[in-house]
């Protein structure tokens, strides 16, 4: 894999730390597409190979949930600007439910594609594989609250 470049004006620690500190958030948040991506960045950096094997338990756990069966819920917070919640998709079936507020439609950016649609709570939807890895943007009220689960 290549070295990660940096602006020269950020030293070489700060970025592998906050690196660092992302993966540890977003495995957090259940953000697992992202903290995959992340991880990926982790291993073009300096880091030690003690540090990156520290890691890879949860990456392989995380790589097993994506094609398992189980499911996991996201809950989520449609911010006061931009009316949007960004999410990058772990699994290809997902559904919103307990949505407090007003959700409008769903957009799905993926590899391969890009839809939108009005929203429907408790209605399953499913992304073929052939469309790569997706990101999904939820539009709606700001404030709105709602559980995302990932089938």
């Amino acid at each position: 894999m290549r070295q990660m470049r940096y602006n020269n004006n950020v030293k070489q620690d700060v970025v592998e730390e906050s690196l660092l500190k992302l993966f540890v958030l977003q495995t957090e948040l259940k953000d697992f597409a992202g903290a995959l991506n992340t991880f990926e960045k982790i291993k073009g950096t300096d880091l030690s190979g003690e540090v990156i094997g520290m890691l890879e338990e949860s990456v392989a756990d995380m790589e097993a949930l994506r094609f398992d069966d189980q499911t996991y819920a996201v809950d989520a917070r449609i911010p006061q600007d931009p009316y949007s919640w960004f999410f990058h998709l772990h699994k290809s079936d997902f559904l919103i439910k307990n949505v407090a507020g007003e959700i409008a439609e769903l957009k799905l950016r993926c590899d391969r594609d890009y839809v939108f649609w009005r929203f429907q709570e408790n209605l399953a939807y499913s992304v073929s594989e052939d469309q790569g890895t997706c990101s999904m943007e939820v539009l709606g009220d700001p404030g709105t609250t709602f559980t995302l689960i990932q089938m």
